[in-house]
This record gives structure tokens, sequence and C-alpha cells, in this order.
């Protein structure tokens, strides 16, 4: 909700109900005058989440991907950063993973089309938290995993400035 400097009054851009995704997680994204965050309830696809974008002045409001469940990831949490024309951001379960939910992946959006790719399906602890892109790798943390299994702090994809829309690309760093 923005706030008014001088006024010390809160205007509401968007209300979720539900439809559009509800429990909105993690930091906005500011790009190109919209903003971008991630919805981890409900949304146009039953209970997976969505990632969406608000227009910072009007409030139009836009869902930029719905997930559905499956090997698409479900629940992302934690906010998108923004990258060479791509989402990116991770989802709490689903994916090709570990058990009968999976432990979510890394994923992309490309913003020109809205198609989203799987970079990256966690197989032994839940994914990553909110991402940060820095010189052509996306580090993350885990909650779990690690010496102790208390979490990690690892980068999780090295992606070429060159091949940033070439998901194939994608090479897992130890």
């Amino acid at each position: 909700m923005p706030l008014a400097a001088n006024a010390g009054t809160f205007t509401t851009l968007h209300t979720f109900t539900g439809a559009d995704g509800s429990y909105p997680e993690g930091p906005l994204l500011y790009y190109n005058g919209a903003l971008y965050g991630t919805a981890s309830g409900q949304g146009i696809n039953n209970e997976n989440g969505n990632v969406f974008k608000v227009n910072a002045e009007t409030g139009n409001f836009a869902v930029v991907y719905g997930f559905k469940g499956g090997t698409d990831g479900s629940i992302p949490s934690d906010g998108v950063v923004y990258q060479g024309g791509m989402l990116y951001g991770t989802t709490a379960i689903g994916g090709g993973g570990c058990g009968q939910y999976g432990c979510g992946t890394i994923f992309s959006i490309n913003l020109q089309t809205s198609a989203e790719s799987v970079l990256y399906n966690f197989s032994q602890t839940p994914g990553f938290a909110a991402l940060v892109y820095l010189a052509g790798t996306l580090y993350g943390t885990t909650y779990f995993g690690g010496v102790n299994n208390a979490g990690s702090v690892s980068p999780s994809i090295q992606r070429p400035t060159p091949l940033l829309h070439n998901t194939a690309s994608a090479v897992l760093l130890a």
C-alpha cells in the first residue's frame, strides 16, 4: 500500500479475492512502472499460488503466471527478482523432486510471453527462500539442509548473461 508522505494515509492498490491469489508474501519488486510479487495461496489454478503484477499508479492488477501444482511447482512465497526480461523465484513445494508433494523449484518467467520454466527441482531439502541475482548467478538460502540440517546459503544456478533466455543452459554449482 502506498503511504502518502504528507498525509499519513494508506491507499490500497489491490485487494485479493482468492481467485486472483491470496496470502501475498515476500518483497515486492518494482520494474517499469509495476510492482511484481507472489501470492502463495489460491489463485487461478486452485490452491497453488501465482506471480502477479500491479500497476503502481493505477492499481491495474494481472496474474503473470498461475502455478498448476505439479512439476511447475506450487506455493511461491518469497517474491521474485528481475534480470534480462525474466523473473526468477522459488516455490515451497512441487517440482519433480522428493516425496509425494516435491521439495520445490527454482523457476523463471519470461515477461514478454508469461512462459514459466523450471530451472531446478529440489530433491532433498525444501526450496530456496528469496533469491538474489549477482553477476550471473542466483543465490538463495534453504530452510533445511547443510551439514547440521539447519539450512544453508548457496549459489543456486549460474546463468551466463548471453544465455539468460535459454533455460537449457542452467549449470548447477556445488
